[in-house]
C-alpha cells in the first residue's frame, strides 16, 4: 500500500510535491505540539550532538530566508508561474 502511494507521489509534478510536502508538514507540526507541548523541541535539541545539529540547521533556515515555510512558498510560486504560462 506504502508502495502505491509512493509511487503515485512521484508521478506528481514538483510543485504538486512541494505543496504536499507543505501539507504533512503543517498536518504533523499541530499534533506534535499538542502532544509534546510547546518546549518540547527545546529539550530535543539539548539532548545530543544531532540533536543540536537539527537546531542550528532551523536557525540557519530561518536567518537566511527569514522562514522554515518557504517550501510551501516555493510551491505557491512555481504553480502560479506554470498556471500563468499555460493561460
Amino acid at each position: 500500500m506504502a508502495g502505491l502511494g509512493f509511487v503515485g507521489f512521484a508521478m506528481c509534478t514538483v510543485q504538486r510535491q512541494a505543496a504536499a510536502l507543505s501539507l504533512l508538514f503543517l498536518a504533523f507540526s499541530p499534533w506534535a505540539m499538542r502532544r509534546e507541548g510547546p518546549f518540547g523541541v527545546r529539550l530535543e535539541h539539548r539532548r545530543n550532538l544531532r540533536g543540536q545539529q537539527v537546531g542550528f540547521d532551523l536557525l540557519l533556515a530561518v536567518v537566511c530566508t527569514g522562514t522554515i515555510g518557504l517550501p510551501a512558498m516555493v510551491a505557491q510560486l512555481r504553480y502560479l508561474r506554470e498556471r500563468s504560462t499555460r493561460g
